[in-house]
């Protein structure tokens, strides 16, 4: 028998993770190079910076993490897609050394950990619902007369 299973919130699993892909790229392009600095010392008066830069870093963290729990990953590998945020926190961090008018800082690290808890507390459902993988529905065609 042909069995047709529909993903949870009837949207494919491979275009969670190109939106997903698509998120880590740009937001790490963003981090890594000199593009928002000079757009924020444009638009932004100066001391209104600094706030909206650390807004900014929960803010996309905690969309990544929301984006994270929206993938459709067994539980068991559940605990890469969180360690892959936490390394990615500290490695933009890193890289930001060698990034002209960037500068790394562990501070950064902690706010972006900060917007990680609070992705996760918002998308807890979805950590929590996904966590066995199991298809919402599953549609079996019967037999008619």
């Amino acid at each position: 028998m042909n069995q047709i299973s529909i993903s949870p919130g009837n949207t494919p699993n491979g275009w969670r993770w190109l939106l997903w892909a698509v998120f880590v790229i740009g937001w790490t392009t963003a981090l890594l190079t000199t593009e928002p600095v000079h757009v924020a010392q444009a638009v932004l008066a100066p001391p209104v910076i600094f706030p909206t830069a650390k807004l900014l870093h929960v803010s996309a963290y905690a969309l990544l993490a929301v984006l994270s729990g929206w993938l459709i990953v067994p539980g068991r590998w559940r605990w890469i897609l969180l360690i892959f945020m936490c390394f990615h926190a500290f490695g933009t961090e890193f890289f930001q050394q060698f990034v002209p008018e960037r500068g790394p800082s562990l501070w950064d690290v902690g706010i972006d950990h900060v917007g990680i808890a609070i992705g996760l507390t918002i998308s807890c459902r979805w950590w929590i619902q996904f966590d066995n993988h199991v298809p919402s529905k599953t549609v079996t065609p019967q037999k008619l007369g």
